[in-house]
């Protein structure tokens, strides 16, 4: 029969393959722990913190966040401690000692729990993050336990944790950006909390246009021209659950959408939240032969209607565009009604406003 730390281990690598989550990894030291609440929660800095749970209170998670997470002993000796071994709580800081803390009184006692055991597994940048398992007074003795099985466990840890970092924990989505920047002629990028951009899409596809919208630090961080847009980039970017999850701006250089998007849990937990930018400068920039190869992509245009399209734009009648061309006026004119209709508009003037970037029907919008 398989000992709780190999079913842990098993449960470990059946993650990173996909097969399970660290829900289940969770459960199952719950299950060995009556009365008790486990936990990988990311603490940063100043405060704040994520978690991935099975049954915390989601209050006693917003008061641990916006408060008592600067007030927890346990943590603040831990950080200090010469070595990230696991050592019960009750050893960092005498059970005398918590009683006359707010932390106990607001935050252990109405969960019900006095002692715990935890292991500090990454510690970086502006947080920390840990594996916890917090139970009530008399489970002193499986406390002391689950210390020392973390610290027999912790190498397999770290290795999911290396992975965690190694990847962009995004998974096939990792592919979205390039497709789309090669294909579509947009700038796609996925941004980390850091705002630099994740190893999915090399900035030198995104093209001149791109760039008049995007700004980059010479250490890679991302701005965005727009003061209004780069404060919204900003918010989504952080740990604040009720951010916004997607917004668009219109602005002069290009329309720029944003998205937040959900890695897998623990590369959530350590590495914070990330942000699909999507820049499409539409038509702003281009010159009257980039506007009509644009249409004529977007519609399938043939090579004749194409060279139909590029005449209007620069100004010329049927019977000019038909000269040029050594064609009849009316072999032209069958290439501009079949022009009409592959791009849904009535009339020559709604087709130049659609090859301009406007409405084709400015005063059904208006």
């Amino acid at each position: 029969m398989q000992s709780i730390e190999e079913r842990l281990i098993d449960l470990i690598y059946a993650i990173l393959l996909g097969e399970r989550s660290w829900r289940d990894f969770l459960a199952e030291i719950e299950r060995a722990t009556p009365g008790g609440i486990a936990g990988l929660f990311h603490q940063g800095a100043e405060g704040g913190c994520a978690f991935i749970h099975n049954h915390m209170p989601e209050q006693a998670i917003a008061d641990y966040g916006g408060y008592y997470a600067l007030r927890n002993p346990w943590m603040e000796r831990a950080m200090r401690a010469p070595s990230r071994r696991s050592m019960p709580a009750h050893r960092l800081v005498p059970h005398e000692e918590l009683l006359r803390t707010e932390f106990h009184d607001g935050f252990l006692r109405p969960l019900k729990l006095d002692t715990a055991a935890g292991l500090l597994l990454d510690m970086r940048g502006s947080g920390a993050t840990t594996l916890t398992v917090m139970a009530p007074l008399d489970r002193s003795a499986l406390i002391e336990s689950w210390s020392q099985s973390f610290n027999r466990i912790s190498g397999h840890l770290q290795r999911a944790i290396s992975w965690c970092r190694r990847g962009s924990g995004l998974g096939a989505l990792a592919e979205l950006p390039a497709v789309l920047s090669q294909s579509l002629d947009l700038g796609v990028m996925i941004l980390g909390a850091d705002r630099r951009m994740l190893p999915v899409s090399p900035a030198a596809q995104f093209s001149d246009r791109v760039w008049r919208a995007v700004r980059q630090s010479p250490f890679g961080a991302v701005r965005l021209a727009d003061p209004a847009a780069d404060d919204c980039l900003g918010e989504m970017l952080s740990r604040n659950r009720a951010a916004r999850k997607l917004a668009e701006f219109r602005t002069v250089q290009a329309t720029i959408t944003l998205v937040r998007i959900n890695r897998d849990e623990l590369s959530e937990l350590l590495l914070g939240p990330c942000v699909m930018l999507v820049v499409d400068p539409g038509l702003h920039g281009l010159d009257l032969e980039q506007k009509r190869d644009r249409l004529r992509l977007a519609h399938d245009l043939t090579a004749a209607e194409g060279r139909v399209l590029g005449g209007l734009l620069r100004g010329f009648n049927l019977r000019q565009i038909a000269e040029a061309a050594g064609l009849s006026h009316e072999t032209v004119r069958t290439q501009q009604k079949a022009l009409l209709v592959k791009t849904g508009v009535n009339s020559q003037t709604q087709l130049l406003n659609l090859a301009h970037g406007h409405s084709p029907h400015p005063d059904r919008e208006a």
